[in-house]
């Protein structure tokens, strides 16, 4: 089976140092990436080679999610490599998000100049995925362009406040 390989780009007009610092400083993460109404309850990030970036929030209907960053590539301000899962309240490896989903992505960012603007692309790949799981995630990536399109509207909005 082919692994689904699912992907996402937009230009900003700022600058390339700005918009690494926005996908990694858990500060500035929690104001544009979370959905809206939701609330943190724990950030941790050692941005470091195999270093890792441990969060929970609450979603406004009061459901909690944790998940879990660990870096495996750092090229700053250009390029971030990390493996991301989910686990539900009781900490153990899920997607709580989208239900029969990998419980792990490969998670590659890219940051790019790009004329007068600066590029970020974003592509997902599950890991270790049973044929189900990558079905699932294959096939939701209309949801998944639609959270992507709604989170980078406030990523344009968060960079572009004084």
């Amino acid at each position: 089976m082919v692994v689904p390989s699912f992907g996402v780009s937009r230009t900003f007009e700022t600058t390339l140092e700005r918009l690494w610092a926005a996908f990694t400083d858990f500060r500035e993460l929690s104001e544009w990436a979370l959905p809206p109404g939701s609330r943190l309850l724990r950030a941790d990030m050692d941005l470091s080679l195999g270093g890792a970036f441990q969060f929970g929030f609450t979603l406004p209907e009061g459901k909690s999610l944790w998940g879990a960053w660990a870096f495996d590539r750092i090229e700053a301000p250009s390029r971030l490599t990390l493996v991301h899962g989910m686990a539900g309240g009781d900490g153990q490896a899920a997607n709580a998000v989208f239900p029969g989903w990998p419980a792990r992505l490969r998670v590659d960012l890219r940051i790019a100049v790009q004329g007068e603007g600066t590029t970020v692309t974003v592509n997902l790949v599950p890991l270790d995925a049973l044929d189900s799981e990558a079905q699932a995630f294959r096939a939701s990536f209309a949801a998944l362009s639609a959270g992507w399109e709604r989170a980078l509207n406030r990523l344009d909005r968060h960079l572009t406040r004084p």
